[in-house]
């Protein structure tokens, strides 16, 4: 069997063949700089307090989550401003450290003394946290209240609704 002359694919010339390579380099190269430049700026690590203070060095100019909980009665607040300093511990099992944190802005209304906290943030040579944003964590609020019937004398043990269904 003979190829008809339409179906014979002409050979690609070296100097096409180096544009194309050089063309799909580029856009590889254009759409993983964008990746990471606009993931990079959103990388924050996860750390408790004592892990931080372990070697604060290591952390400084990192952006950071800082997890702890807020010394009572160290929040302080300048007046006629949303500046807030205050100091997060880090809590049994882990090692007891704190850390100093200054925050400008609006905080959560579950932010209070002894309140679980996740503040984002950079450290700075003084070994304080500058916060850039403040999660505040109430674990009471979901939780079932003392003395609730609401298990009580169920056989499945998911208990009830008020409404008795």
């Amino acid at each position: 069997m003979s190829q008809s002359p339409a179906s014979v694919a002409a050979p690609v010339s070296k100097s096409a063949a180096i544009k194309i390579v050089l063309t799909v380099v580029a856009i590889v190269g254009l759409v993983g700089g964008l990746l990471y430049s606009s993931t990079k700026e959103q990388t924050a690590y996860y750390k408790h307090v004592d892990e931080v203070m372990l070697a604060p060095a290591k952390w400084q100019g990192k952006k950071l989550q800082v997890h702890g909980n807020v010394v009572p009665g160290t929040i302080e607040k300048k007046p006629g401003t949303l500046d807030y300093r205050f100091t997060v511990e880090s809590r049994a099992p882990r090692s007891p450290e704190k850390l100093v944190v200054f925050y400008r802005g609006i905080v959560p209304d579950t932010f209070k003394s002894d309140s679980e906290v996740v503040v984002t943030g950079m450290l700075d040579n003084q070994q304080q946290l500058k916060g850039e944003d403040i999660q505040a964590k109430c674990p009471s609020r979901y939780e079932g209240k003392e003395g609730s019937n609401l298990m009580k004398d169920s056989p499945t043990g998911r208990g009830t609704y008020p409404n008795g269904t």
